[in-house]
């Protein structure tokens, strides 16, 4: 069975075999689930997203959290979002059948609405035509892996404004002021995900999310986005608290910390962005400043910038502020994450430099595959931009 599932996704692109098999996985465990706990004098009402995405189980994984939290005595419902997405219709409709069919068997007063069952109150307004203008144009960068190539970009982000722009107003007749206290969604920009977030936060409703970046390891976050890491001061200040209570909590969160510092940079940590076995560079790094650059495409940099349209143009607006004011050496090092398939961008950093500012001598680039450290960089540069 495995390998007909492993030949067949192959050749599709997709493994339907597979998501029968987890299909039917599932249907069993919320059987085995039994009786969901009636809401208690204490819950709080949670609306849970279920929407397919990218053939992989975060869709399981969202059901599961939200008849875990139903168990705990909230009042949750299922807002199935069936509103097509991308440019693969069959493959999201099959996901859907699957996840409704699960649906369908859950026990109790776990509730659930269809997305496309809810009639829109007011059309699309001229602010909600730009932030969904701006939602489609991050989904393409997300989609070509960057934000430099051109060939398929206008094509892509002109399908996402269309599917978002009919999904809108349902979405906004669900979350209303008052209709739920947390609004539990997977992601936040890709997607559709970005409108209920969007619309989640004009209701005044606080947002749970969750992400994971294909490295076996899961990001939470009980208030904001959680690829963007939004609900760290909300997490500081609770750390801080504990440890000003608690010598022992401080001394745990220090060790914990520099353990994990010490992993990344021998590139031995769980993201092994770092090449192991780099270096930190040479003379001609002393005293320079360093752009330090993310992934553009990645979720947990998409829609943050404030000054700039993009990343393209922060990066060249940047080198050419230090070349025409100061005399340091200027270095831009790509991502080093860049050089693992998981995380390899369309976007071509050297060409960009050459292209704007040609051979210039104090005007350094670092690809992601050289074997050199950033840590140990950090300790040859006077100064560090980053976004």
């Amino acid at each position: 069975m495995r390998a007909l599932i492993h030949a067949l996704s192959r050749r599709l692109g997709f493994s339907p075999l597979g998501w029968l098999r987890n299909t039917w996985r599932m249907r069993a465990w919320v059987r085995a689930l039994g009786q969901a706990t009636p809401p208690a004098a204490g819950g709080i009402r949670i609306g849970v997203v279920l929407t397919p995405w990218l053939d992989t189980a975060v869709p399981w994984f969202t059901m599961a959290v939200g008849l875990l939290l139903a168990r705990q005595g909230n009042q949750v419902r299922f807002l199935v979002d069936d509103s097509p997405f991308g440019d693969r219709p069959a493959r999201y409709r099959f996901v859907l059948r699957c996840l409704r069919f699960v649906l369908a068997g859950v026990p109790g007063a776990t509730g659930s609405s269809l997305l496309s069952a809810q009639r829109a109150q007011a059309p699309l307004d001229a602010a909600g035509q730009r932030a969904i203008e701006q939602l489609a144009r991050l989904n393409a960068t997300w989609a070509l892996r960057g934000e430099m190539r051109v060939p398929g970009r206008a094509d892509y982000t002109r399908l996402c404004a269309a599917q978002m722009a009919a999904a809108d107003p349902p979405i906004a007749s669900l979350v209303k002021p008052g209709a739920f206290d947390l609004l539990f969604i997977p992601g936040g920009v890709y997607g559709i995900s970005g409108l209920w977030a969007r619309h989640a936060r004009a209701a005044g409703i606080r947002i749970g999310s969750f992400d994971s970046g294909g490295y076996g390891t899961v990001m939470l976050a009980c208030n904001g986005i959680a690829c963007q890491l939004q609900d760290i001061p909300a997490a500081f200040h609770a750390l801080k608290a504990r440890c000003a209570a608690d010598p022992r909590e401080l001394r745990f969160a220090l060790d914990t910390a520099l353990a994990e510092m010490a992993k990344r940079r021998a590139g031995v940590d769980t993201f092994v962005s770092q090449v192991p076995g780099g270096h930190g560079g040479d003379t001609r790094h002393d005293g320079a400043v360093l752009l330090a650059l993310n992934s553009s495409w990645d979720a947990a940099a998409l829609g943050l910038h404030a000054v700039y349209p993009d990343n393209t143009t922060w990066i060249v607006e940047s080198v050419r502020f230090l070349l025409d004011h100061t005399t340091a050496p200027v270095i831009v090092r790509q991502h080093p994450a860049e050089r693992l398939p998981i995380a390899a961008t369309s976007d071509d950093y050297g060409s960009l430099l050459q292209q704007h500012f040609g051979a210039v001598p104090r005007l350094h680039f670092i690809a992601a595959h050289e074997t050199i450290n950033s840590y140990q960089l950090l300790e040859r540069v006077a100064a560090v931009v980053v976004y």
